[in-house]
């Protein structure tokens, strides 16, 4: 169901231009704050450009390729990403030196946005085994406090309070 996400998300892009009305305007509205959506760095459909550039498509592009990829299998060998995200930061780099064309923004977003796919798949199973190892840490240490409140023969008193009786305090 996730692996959807970013070809529903491709398809709207591509096709709020030709329904137009609301739904390209609202389709504007949500790629705005992700990209600069310079008509004359966008795609144009019917006329409209699309709500993102040619680069921003292609990230978005390569994304869905990922996600469509990997299937129910996974993805295999992930540690390809460093290289493909490193593929679209050199052109960003590069991007003045070199004649501009929206095909080859797309093609480099396109690789990028599989670099992006390929990092957050890799970092995904390290993520959840971290927070299971913090939940578990966590767990302990409650289970000590716990076991430590028993320990004083008071169940619900606290070590200072253990302290101050010992000390002849109340």
């Amino acid at each position: 169901m996730l692996r959807a996400i970013p070809l529903v998300l491709l398809a709207l892009v591509v096709v709020a231009p030709l329904v137009g009305g609301a739904l390209d305007a609202l389709v504007h509205v949500a790629c705005g704050s992700l990209c600069h959506q310079d008509p004359a760095r966008s795609f144009a459909i019917a006329g409209a450009p699309l709500a993102l550039c040619a680069r921003c498509t292609g990230v978005l592009g390569g994304i869905a390729i990922v996600a469509l990829a990997s299937g129910s299998r996974g993805l295999g060998d992930r540690r390809g990403w460093p290289v493909l995200i490193a593929l679209g930061v050199i052109d960003r780099v590069v991007r003045p030196l070199a004649i501009d064309h929206a095909l080859e923004r797309l093609a480099l977003g396109i690789v990028l946005g599989m670099g992006i796919a390929l990092a957050l798949a890799w970092a995904a199973p390290r993520v959840r085994r971290i927070t299971r190892e913090a939940s578990f840490i966590r767990e302990a240490v409650r289970g000590f406090a716990g076991s430590r409140g028993a320990r004083g023969g008071g169940g619900s008193r606290s070590r200072r309070d253990e302290d101050l009786r010992a000390a002849g305090g109340t």
